[in-house]
C-alpha cells in the first residue's frame, strides 16, 4: 500500500494507534523510527507499545515532530520480538510516496486488523492509482520549471555573450596598447644598450691591451726570477738533504736498544751464569771426591767429564753471543762514519758538476777524474764472523780426504775446492 509522503506527526501518531487498536499494546516488540532530519530518530528491541512511548528518548523524539510539521518519516519498522514483522513503512528515493508493508505475526486476524486500520487511518492508494492522481500535477510543475529554466539559461546567455564581447574587445585594445609602448621602449633600451655597450667595448680593449702588456712584462720577470731560482734550488735542496742525512748518520753510529730487548738479553745472561754455576758446582763435588777418595772410583769420571765439558762449551758460547753482539754494534758504527764520508764526497762531486754545467754547454768534468772521484762509493766491506782456533781445525779435518801419521809428523791432504 501507498501513501502520499506525509508529516512526521502525522505518520507516527496514525501507526501507534492502528497499533493498538490491533491488539500490540502489551507486546513486545522491536522499533526502528528514523526521519529526514539528521539525529533525530530513535530505535530499541523488546519494549511493548505503551512501555515504548514511555520511555523519555520516544517522548522527546514525539515532541520535536509535533513541533516541526516539515519533518518527514523516512523508515518505520516494527517487529515482534521474535523476528516477525509486523509493519514496516519505508519512503521512496524521490521522496513523495510512502509504502506500507504489513506482515502476519502469528495471527491473521491482526494482521487484518493493521490493515483495515492503515485504510481508515491514512489515503491509501494502490501504485496506478497514485500515479494517475500525481502524473499530472507533476507534468505540470515540470513544465513550469523547464519554462522558467530555459528563460534563465537563455537570459544569462545573453549576457555571458555581451560580456565575453566587451571583455574581448577591452582585452584587444589592452593588447594593442601594450605592444606599443613595449615597442616603443623596446627601441628606446636597445639605442641606449649600444651606446653603451660600444663605450664599454672601447674601455674594455683599452683595459685589455694593457692589462696584456703588463702580464707580458710580468711573466718575462718570473721566468727570469724562475730561471735564477732553479740554479740555486737544487743546490739548497742537496745541502738540506745532507744535513738530514749527517744528522741520521750521527744517530746511528750511537744504536741504542729499546728496554724490553735489554729485558730479554738479561734473560740469556741469567741462563747462561746459572748453567755455569750448575756446572762448576757438579765439578767442584766430582774433583773433591776424586782427590780425598782413597781409591779410584771410575763412575766419578762420568759427571767430572759431562760437567766439565758443559762448562766450557757453555762459555764458549757465552763469549761468541756477547762477541757478536759487540761487533754488530761495531759494525754500525763503522758503516755509518763510512756512509757520512761517502755522502759528503757525492754531494762534492754533484756541487761540482753542478758547477760545471752553470759555466755553459759541453762543459763537464772529464770521465777519468769522475771515476776516480766516485770510485768505491757506498761499498761497504762487511767482514766474517771470528772463529776460534779449535774450529779452524775442525773446519781443516772436515775438508780432508786423506790423513798419513809418520815419525815426521801427521800428513793432511784437502780436496780441491769447485769450481
Amino acid at each position: 500500500m501507498q501513501i502520499r509522503q506525509i508529516p512526521a506527526k502525522d505518520l507516527v501518531g496514525g501507526v501507534f494507534q492502528v497499533l493498538r487498536d490491533a491488539g500490540f499494546a502489551d507486546e513486545a516488540c522491536n522499533w526502528n523510527i528514523q526521519t529526514d532530519a539528521p539525529g533525530i530518530g530513535y530505535s530499541v528491541n523488546g519494549p511493548s507499545l505503551n512501555a515504548f512511548l514511555q520511555q523519555p528518548p520516544v517522548q522527546a523524539l514525539v515532541g520535536v515532530i509535533n513541533e516541526n510539521d516539515f519533518i518527514t518519516c523516512t523508515t518505520f519498522h516494527v517487529h515482534t520480538a521474535q523476528g516477525q514483522q509486523v509493519l514496516q513503512f519505508q519512503v521512496q528515493p524521490e521522496g513523495l510516496v510512502g509504502t506500507f508493508t504489513v506482515g502476519n505475526p502469528g495471527r491473521q486476524d491482526r494482521m487484518l486488523a493493521v490493515l483495515k486500520g492503515l485504510r481508515t487511518r491514512f489515503n491509501v492508494f494502490s501504485h496506478a492509482v497514485l500515479l494517475d492522481k500525481t502524473q499530472k500535477e507533476f507534468m505540470s510543475a515540470g513544465l513550469k520549471q523547464q519554462e522558467v529554466a530555459i528563460a534563465s539559461l537563455e537570459a544569462q546567455a545573453r549576457r555571458l555573450q555581451e560580456f565575453m564581447e566587451k571583455s574581448a574587445k577591452e582585452e584587444r585594445e589592452r593588447i594593442a596598447t601594450f605592444r606599443a609602448e613595449v615597442e616603443k621602449e623596446l627601441l628606446t633600451r636597445r639605442a641606449d644598450l649600444d651606446k653603451e655597450h660600444e663605450a664599454r667595448k672601447s674601455t674594455f680593449e683599452e683595459q685589455q691591451s694593457s692589462a696584456e702588456a703588463a702580464l707580458k712584462k710580468r711573466q718575462e720577470e718570473f721566468d727570469q726570477k724562475v730561471k735564477e731560482f732553479e740554479t740555486q734550488e737544487a743546490k739548497f735542496v742537496r745541502r738540506k738533504l745532507l744535513k738530514e742525512f749527517e744528522e741520521a748518520v750521527s744517530k746511528g753510529q750511537t744504536p741504542q736498544l729499546s728496554a724490553a730487548t735489554e729485558k730479554k738479553r738479561w734473560g740469556v745472561h741469567f741462563v747462561i751464569w746459572t748453567i755455569e754455576v750448575l756446572a762448576g758446582s757438579v765439578l767442584a763435588a766430582s774433583v773433591y771426591r776424586l782427590v780425598t777418595g782413597q781409591t779410584y772410583d771410575w763412575h766419578i769420571a762420568i759427571p767430572l767429564t759431562a760437567s766439565f765439558g758443559t762448562m766450557i762449551s757453555t762459555l764458549v758460547y757465552y763469549l761468541r753471543w756477547l762477541d757478536r753482539r759487540y761487533r754488530e754494534h761495531a759494525d754500525i758504527e763503522f758503516m755509518s762514519s763510512r756512509y757520512k764520508a761517502d755522502m759528503l764526497r757525492a754531494s762534492w762531486v754533484a756541487e761540482l758538476t753542478a758547477e760545471m754545467h752553470t759555466l755553459g754547454e759541453g762543459a763537464t768534468i772529464p770521465p777519468q777524474l769522475l771515476e776516480a772521484l766516485t770510485r768505491s762509493l757506498f761499498k761497504a766491506k762487511v767482514d766474517g764472523p771470528s772463529e776460534h782456533p779449535l774450529e779452524q781445525i775442525l773446519s781443516m779435518l772436515g775438508r780432508g780426504t786423506e790423513a798419513k801419521l809418520d815419525p815426521n809428523g801427521l800428513l793432511l791432504k784437502a780436496a780441491e775446492p769447485k769450481k
